[in-house]
């Protein structure tokens, strides 16, 4: 066994370069727009950071789409949205924390894609979202990638003395993946020796996937004697969560590590992103991680019946009867039953997961779909060209589906078009008929979204410039019915082609060189 390594080398300051990079910041002009109600636009192109030293505490800051490279210091009340389906990104301008959160409360960051420069995934300092003592803190609909340390680090507090101690914390339809070491940490301890509990935290929702990060979810430090909790105190239930593999040599279980008093559970729906994802079993657990036992409602006691008491009555003898002939016992059946028609209906459609192509492509990036895979797993009818779509052709295939949804909202893009909802059958999305008219001719994705689950799928399809269907072709036969080639027993496939990695670490470190 390797000896464990120093976990606690000393934090660097740098206070000069800190009020040089402040002053600067200050002086950068504020070109955003302020709106009634405290509300900020930030113009593509702008400072984020300038218009929020300039904004009151409280205020919404909403950014336009587009890319900005810069590292943001969070130290009031906020709301930072991004343009809707994570059309924002915010790429790290080469700091230790690309955003930077120390003693403060009330701080909520949505929709937005936060990536590490080119050189992050090679500096072991490097942290997209550090949040040393924050109260308030909800994480919704957020991307973390690309980062040499955590994706998210949530600390109980930065100094001994600091006044705000981390909790009641949310997080929603959140992914962390291809960071350094964990996708998202809670550390009890600060790197100061300060000791708290972090309370209330919650995980919303079944979108919270944390992949292909060396550990994906960490409590604590080794030895640490404080705990991260739950709702009123409880365990931390992680839900419906999907979660990769832990490092070599635990390879073979999921990568929840706990390493202070926590206690952690997932739902018995979670998942495990393997090469094929399967839903977690207690086997696949480290030590603090459980699986909640599931609710069952018990079945009603039935109120026994009393018969009523009969006088017994003398009958007459009864003259001899002749012996009457038994009937025949009928032979069973040998017909099989026929199944019951399905009588769910689809919900009415989400709104599609992504506002326009940039979108969906960072939505891609940030769930490690694997799009090619997808489209080869689609099955179509013999002659259909996923590369040479006719729009006058109803469009008719079936994409394996795992997820747990009766039915499938189907989009196509790049301004996003419902083409309708389809049922699941047999582990695969059945699309029928699909009016593919108002596309134009070029490249175009197709996106799938579970009604239950939210998982998504996407695939790419070209369509040709519009020509007449000739009568009896595949695809005229499809819309009709009559071409029987198309299978509905499909294979099982997987909706996220993602893996965990395999490090060599055995014992976690955590490195606090950087300063506030």
């Amino acid at each position: 066994m390797t000896s464990p390594v120093n976990r606690r080398p000393l934090r660097a300051f740098a206070p000069a370069a800190t009020l040089g990079a402040a002053a600067l910041l200050l002086a950068a002009p504020l070109t955003a727009q302020a709106l009634p109600s405290d509300t900020i636009t930030v113009a593509a192109g702008d400072s984020i950071q300038a218009a929020l030293n300039a904004a009151p505490a409280g205020a919404t800051l909403q950014l336009a789409a587009g890319t900005f490279h810069e590292d943001l210091r969070i130290s009031k009340a906020v709301t930072i949205e991004g343009a809707a389906g994570r059309g924002t990104e915010i790429r790290s301008a080469g700091s230790s924390k690309t955003i930077d959160l120390t003693n403060v409360s009330d701080v909520a960051l949505k929709h937005l894609s936060i990536t590490g420069a080119d050189s992050d995934a090679a500096r072991p300092n490097a942290t997209g979202i550090d949040a040393n003592g924050a109260r308030g803190l909800t994480l919704e609909d957020i991307g973390v990638r690309e980062f040499g340390k955590n994706g998210i680090a949530i600390t109980n507090r930065y100094t001994p003395t600091s006044p705000v101690i981390s909790g009641d914390i949310t997080i929603s339809n959140v992914q962390a993946q291809h960071n350094g070491w964990a996708g998202i940490a809670f550390y009890t301890q600060s790197s100061q020796n300060t000791t708290d509990n972090i309370d209330n935290v919650s995980f919303v929702g079944a979108a919270n996937a944390f992949t292909d990060n060396a550990y994906n979810v960490q409590f604590g430090d080794s030895g640490n004697t404080a705990k991260v909790t739950g709702a009123q105190g409880g365990p931390v239930a992680l839900g419906a969560i999907t979660v990769g593999t832990a490092p070599a040599p635990v390879s073979d279980k999921a990568g929840i590590l706990v390493l202070d008093t926590s206690a952690v559970t997932v739902a018995a729906d979670a998942t495990l992103a393997l090469a094929q994802p399967r839903a977690i079993v207690a086997a696949d657990l480290l030590p603090g991680v459980t699986v909640e036992a599931p609710v069952t409602t018990p079945e009603p006691t039935p109120t026994p019946t009393v018969e009523p008491t009969v006088e017994p009555t003398v009958e007459p003898t009864p003259e001899p009867t002749p012996t009457p002939t038994p009937t025949p016992t009928p032979t069973p059946s040998t017909q099989p039953s026929q199944a019951p028609k399905p009588t769910e209906t689809p919900a009415a459609p989400a709104p599609a997961p992504a506002g326009n192509t940039n979108a969906l492509l960072n939505l891609v990036k940030d769930l490690g779909l694997n799009v090619a895979a997808t489209t080869a797993s689609v099955q179509a009818p013999p002659g259909v060209d996923l590369t040479r779509l006719n729009p006058l052709a109803p469009f008719t295939a079936t994409l394996p589906w795992s997820a747990n949804d009766a039915f499938v909202d189907v989009y196509a893009y790049s301004t996003p078009t419902l083409l309708g909802s389809f049922p699941v059958v047999d582990g695969a999305v059945v699309v029928a008929g699909a009016d593919l008219s108002k596309l134009p001719a070029g490249e175009h994705h197709i996106v799938f979204q579970g009604q239950t689950s939210k998982s998504v799928a996407v695939i790419a399809v070209a369509v040709t410039a519009a020509h007449p269907v000739a009568a009896g072709t595949p695809a005229a036969l499809a819309s009709t019915g009559a071409d029987g080639a198309l299978g509905l027993g499909v294979a099982g496939g997987i909706l996220l082609l993602i893996g965990a990695a395999a490090l060599g670490l055995v014992r976690r470190r955590r490195s606090q060189a950087d300063a506030a």
